[in-house]
């Protein structure tokens, strides 16, 4: 073969690897979420900025996202590849809060700090979204449908004391994205309620696809469903997420329903483990209401293919004032026992209003009458407080 013909020949060659690397560049844009179109981008955006601090129904929000149908997937999923633009540079400007229950609250959180809050909740309900869109099954629907074949004592379908609610993080999607999380926390006060097995009083269900469901209820349980079910961990991000993921978790199965936690990103950690792996760590921190305190402190450990080997957890809480009798002593002879009794409600504050509204249903006019009084004061309360207060 000739030079000249050595030249055509590699000329060809090159111009068809040029042609492959456009084809192949071609399919992988293709496979990029396609730009919303300015009026689903205005709907998406409209539902989202109704969550607000102050205003957060994120099932709320969830919902209307899903109501639009499957023709606004692929603009949800543009919205989640852009995150930095889910909060406006308008918005948070003041830290003047004003709930619908009425007053005002002072954020004294800095404004950068708000801005990820926000950007974290409005992403978990796109997220959400975006499975449930996608998905054959509705994941409430498969719980629903699972706990309808548990029967009570008497051989009847049980009655649920709460409906579960989905449990939503940003960490949850990146760190296990087949799968949807719902919570069910059977309330223990005033007395504990005898449940038919496999209920406990803190129930997880992990929903795929197809709408099977695992009923998870102990840190083992969760333990073994991370190890058969979770990405593979080899880098930090993944690794980060999957420490957060777990804290998520597993707060709702130390949970009496009567906590609050909240997981900054300074808890997380990741370094290097022996053999090659990564150890991730962060703590859950109780918010400091109603007497409670204390954390829940985790850490988890990969190999060097990214399986997790083994979760390390200390669970430390405390429990501040819990509703025993209080809603029935709200009309009590004597005017100290009434004083201690609205004392004590309105410290443990929005988290009573689960045993509030089962008192009231069993209640006499008179004394549903002082628990809305309560309820009200209660709402007030934590208008003028102000997050931490």
């Amino acid at each position: 073969m000739g030079k000249t013909a050595l030249l055509v020949l590699s000329a060809v060659l090159l111009l068809g690897l040029v042609g492959a690397a456009l084809t192949f560049a071609a399919a992988g844009a293709k496979n990029e979420p396609a730009e919303p179109t300015a009026a689903e981008r205005e709907f998406i955006m409209d539902v989202l900025r109704k969550i607000q601090p102050g205003t957060m129904d994120l099932e709320a929000a969830e919902a209307a996202l899903v109501a639009a149908g499957k023709d606004i997937l692929p603009a949800l999923r543009a919205v989640v590849a852009q995150p930095d633009r889910l909060v406006g540079d308008d918005e948070l400007t003041s830290n003047v809060i004003k709930p619908p229950t009425g007053g005002t609250v002072i954020d004294m959180t800095p404004r950068p700090q708000r801005v990820e809050n926000l950007r974290r909740h409005r992403l978990s309900v796109l997220n959400a979204a975006v499975s449930r869109l996608s998905w054959d099954v509705d994941p409430a629907k498969a719980v629903e449908q699972w706990t309808a074949r548990i029967k009570d004592a008497q051989g009847q379908a049980i009655k649920l004391f709460r409906r579960p609610s989905p449990v939503t993080d940003e960490s949850l999607a990146k760190a296990l994205p087949d799968r949807m999380f719902y919570s069910l926390l059977i309330p223990q006060y005033p007395v504990a309620r005898m449940l038919p097995e496999p209920l406990s009083a803190n129930n997880l269900f992990a929903i795929d696809r197809k709408g099977e469901v695992i009923h998870i209820t102990t840190k083992e349980s969760l333990e073994e469903f991370f190890r058969r079910h979770m990405s593979a961990v080899r880098d930090e991000p993944a690794a980060r997420a999957a420490a957060a993921a777990w804290l998520r978790l597993t707060q709702d199965l130390a949970n009496d329903g009567m906590f609050q936690f909240d997981i900054s990103a300074e808890s997380l950690k990741v370094e290097k483990a022996e053999g090659g792996g990564l150890r991730a760590s962060g703590r859950a921190e109780v918010k400091p209401a109603g007497g409670n305190s204390g954390a829940i402190a985790a850490a988890l450990s990969f190999d060097a293919t990214g399986k997790l080997l083994k979760v390390d957890q200390q669970v430390n809480l405390k429990a501040g004032i819990r509703p025993i009798c209080q809603a029935t002593k709200l009309l009590d002879a004597d005017p100290v026992v009434r004083k201690m009794a609205e004392q004590d409600l309105l410290v443990m504050g929005l988290a009573v209003e689960d045993y509030l509204r089962e008192q009231r249903a069993q209640a006499a006019p008179a004394l549903q009458a002082a628990i809305d009084r309560i309820w009200q004061r209660i709402l007030q309360r934590e208008s003028d407080l102000g997050p931490g207060g």
